[in-house]
């Protein structure tokens, strides 16, 4: 029943994925103190590490360290050159031994402090978890091939079937997320017990809503560069520059070339045929993810609390559950309690909420509605995000989703199916040119007339260095001429063949030295640019000013107030780049810097004052809740980090490393 929930329940897109990782990235990368590496008298031969006394197998730790390195190669996949710097940016280690480590760590310490906690998770919470969605694949992303995922963005249903079976059975998957909902419904309630005093929360709301006032110090990189050259160099230390820029990165090699014949195949030249059943059996697989005509829609009733500023979340779960068990004993009371003591709009109509689609209602209350099974049904409570509040809801009505009829999508899967067909049946035609040992008359012969069979379309390739692209990818993926590579790219069957290699040449010193020279006074123009800034931050910190006088080249000015809260203003400046070194000053007198596009930036906070904006104002409470949520998720941090230090922790990290006795971060 599991498994078959499971296949019902995934219908996400491609963005949720992506959300669902960045928060489980960051949730394994909770920064912890240091562990020792020494050994255990007793321990089994396979015992990795052992967490107060519960032994973790080197199986399980390099099973989760190629789920970590999968997680990773993902990322490289899908954002290519630019990966590093997305996971720098959302706070995920790109370590995948570390990373292993840490979540091995947390688990264990989580699932033996969880069993002081008096938690129950009941069958059909269970159930209609592992039906959603969100939940599934925060928790599996990390076992799923890329293939999981169709090109339309939604997830291919039985290859997730099939992965989940081969990694769990439907047994063990029920233990393992009954394991972790447990673990989240601990911290919780940990969160929730948080004491936050007023005073410093309202301490951070008043620093965040400030109008702020800075002076801005600019220093012009030309300047520097000019200030360089004058300075003049030596004929040696402009040529040892050249070879330490030629050592470290090659910089002024002439790059290796190739030069090759493409030959480019239609689909239609191959004569590949679709049967009305091979039509019929993928609209009947893929109908529920991609021929959707009118979605599930629900029909409910709604019990709402939501006033966590005067009541707090604590006492609104509390009344809710009390109003819970009354529906659940006597369903045909839910209007009235509705009416009675729901905080929104909907009350006046008993909670009646007419029909909705997914995107229509706030995620949890759409999940829980379109999990009930009957008319009458009634909900568990109900989290809100982002803790707005508690809900508890009805089912009143369902209609069932629609599809798209067979006949209107027919020529759009025939598409499909032919391009599927076309994909597998040229790269298994081209492979006997690309995999051939012989470059004979006879084998040339057969490639010609492969080629004037299928009308494939020749194109010669000027001699060009490595770019971006699969074509030049694969091309300098051959070793030598006469090698032929396959592929499929933008829906068309390729065959490039390299005609001749040029390697990467370094020209003598004396061709380049006027190109040299002038990157050389560029270098060292930034480089005292540096030496200058980093100069007039410590002065400015020392005087509590910013003046043009602290630098011949300095140019100052008074900047407008700035409102972070201000979205016109916070996107601008987020354009120019500057909008951390900004907001990050709290204190008048705080320095910070920014690179500018050709010099730096200086900033000092001068003047606060309240905010001026009205609509500013009224945005005071969503700030506030937004500052308990963060202060709660510190708290949650700070308890798993107390679970640490007061753990017994031992690792033989031999599987990777034959050093012992050291410590690393973790």
């Amino acid at each position: 029943m599991i498994i078959l929930g499971i296949r019902d329940g995934i219908k996400s897109k491609w963005s949720k994925i992506l959300l669902t990782i960045i928060f489980l990235s960051f949730f394994g990368g909770i920064g912890l103190t240091t562990i020792f590496k020494r050994f255990f008298g007793g321990k089994s031969e396979d015992t990795f590490m052992v967490i107060n006394k519960k032994e973790i197998s080197r199986h399980v730790f390099e099973n989760r360290k190629k789920e970590e390195e999968s997680r990773i190669n993902f990322y490289y996949q899908r954002f290519g050159k630019n990966a590093p710097l997305f996971m720098m940016q959302n706070g995920i280690s790109g370590n995948a031994e570390e990373v292993a480590l840490k979540s091995l760590i947390i688990e264990t310490l989580l699932d033996q402090a969880v069993v002081t906690f008096p938690v129950y998770v009941s069958h059909h919470y269970l159930e209609s978890k592992i039906k959603d969605p969100e939940f599934l694949l925060s928790e599996l992303y990390h076992i799923m091939p890329m293939s999981i995922i169709n090109p339309d963005g939604t997830f291919n249903g039985d290859l997730l079937h099939k992965v989940i079976q081969e990694q769990f059975g439907a047994s063990n998957l029920g233990i393992y997320f009954l394991d972790k909902i447990k673990r989240d419904v601990a911290l919780s309630l940990l969160s929730t017990g948080a004491y936050v005093p007023q005073f410093a929360v309202q301490g951070m709301v008043d620093a965040t809503m400030q109008e702020k006032h800075y002076i801005q110090l600019y220093l012009p990189a030309d300047a520097f560069v000019k200030e360089a050259r004058e300075k003049g160099a030596t004929d040696a230390q402009i040529k040892a520059f050249f070879d330490a820029e030629n050592k470290k990165n090659e910089r002024y090699y002439i790059p290796a070339k190739r030069s090759a014949i493409q030959y480019t195949f239609d689909s239609k030249d191959f004569a590949l045929e679709v049967s009305n059943k091979e039509i019929e059996d993928y609209y009947n697989k893929v109908k529920r993810e991609r021929y959707v005509e009118s979605p599930v829609q629900c029909k409910i009733r709604e019990i709402i609390f939501n006033d966590v500023k005067n009541t707090g979340l604590i006492a609104l779960k509390n009344k809710l559950q009390e109003i819970a068990i009354q529906v659940k004993q006597d369903p045909s009371q839910f209007a009235a309690l509705a009416q009675k003591h729901s905080q929104v709009t909907s009350a006046k109509n008993g909670g009646m909420v007419d029909f909705f689609k997914r995107g229509e209602k706030e995620k949890s209350i759409e999940r829980a509605a379109i999990a009930l099974k009957n008319d009458g049904d009634i909900s568990e409570i109900i989290e809100l995000e982002d803790e707005k509040g508690y809900a508890l809801v009805q089912r009143v009505a369902r209609k069932e989703a629609t599809y798209k009829p067979l006949i209107s999508v027919t020529t759009e899967i025939k598409r499909v199916l032919q391009e599927r067909k076309f994909n597998a049946e040229f790269i298994r035609q081209a492979q006997r040119y690309t995999q051939a040992q012989s470059v004979d008359e006879e084998s040339k012969k057969a490639f010609e007339a492969f080629v004037e069979k299928h009308k494939g379309v020749k194109k010669v390739l000027e001699a060009a260095p490595r770019q971006e692209g699969t074509v030049s990818a694969r091309l300098f993926s051959l070793k030598k001429r006469g090698d032929r590579a396959a592929f499929i790219s933008d829906g068309k069957g390729v065959i490039v063949e390299v005609v001749d290699i040029l390697k990467k040449v370094l020209p003598p010193f004396e061709l380049f030295k006027p190109m040299v020279e002038k990157d050389y006074f560029t270098v060292n123009g930034h480089e005292l640019l540096g030496q200058v800034a980093k100069a007039v931050i410590e002065k400015a910190r020392e005087t509590h000013t910013l003046k043009a006088d602290f630098n011949k080249h300095a140019v100052v000015k008074q900047l407008d107030w700035v409102n972070q809260l201000n979205e016109k203003q916070a996107e601008q400046l987020q354009k120019d780049g500057i909008a951390q070194a900004l907001f990050s000053l709290e204190k008048i007198g705080a320095v910070s810097a920014a690179p500018a596009k050709d010099g730096v930036f200086i900033f000092m906070l001068d003047q606060l004052r309240k905010p001026s904006d009205q609509k500013i104002i009224e945005r005071e409470s969503d700030v506030e809740k937004s500052y308990y949520s963060i202060c709660n998720s510190l708290f949650t941090r700070s308890f798993i980090a107390s679970l640490y230090r007061n753990a017994t922790i031992e690792s033989d990290k031999t599987a990777s490393d034959s050093r012992k006795n050291d410590f690393y971060e973790i």
